[in-house]
């Protein structure tokens, strides 16, 4: 099960960038997730966005995390998604990771 508010997809870069509060939305679904051979994880979403008209969704999500070696590791996340009132939409991020600290990480993306 999903719960969430303000779903990030949502939110334009603009927006984004400069911290404009996006209106109070709430999500709920379901959620599948697996492993997919070694570093690869991978997640498919379905559900309703809460609006004037309940707005059905479909969400995947895949992401790889792979350690250089013991400082630094490399991350890739791809998100797919498909609102029936937007369409589709999509969001690609690639990280480089730096541990400064046992609690700490400087991340490049």
């Amino acid at each position: 099960m999903i719960f969430e508010s303000d779903a990030a997809e949502l939110n334009s870069l603009k927006g984004t960038v400069l911290g404009v509060e996006a209106s109070a939305e709430s999500i709920g679904g379901v959620s599948y997730q697996q492993k997919s051979g070694g570093s690869w994880q991978l997640n498919h979403s379905i559900g309703l966005r809460d609006k004037i008209q309940a707005d059905p969704f479909y969400r995947f999500k895949s992401q790889y995390e792979k350690q250089m070696n013991e400082d630094w590791s490399a991350g890739y996340r791809q998100k797919i998604w498909h609102y029936k009132s937007q369409g589709w939409g999509y969001n690609t991020d690639i990280s480089f990771n730096r541990k400064i600290e046992e609690t700490k990480i400087l991340q490049f993306s």
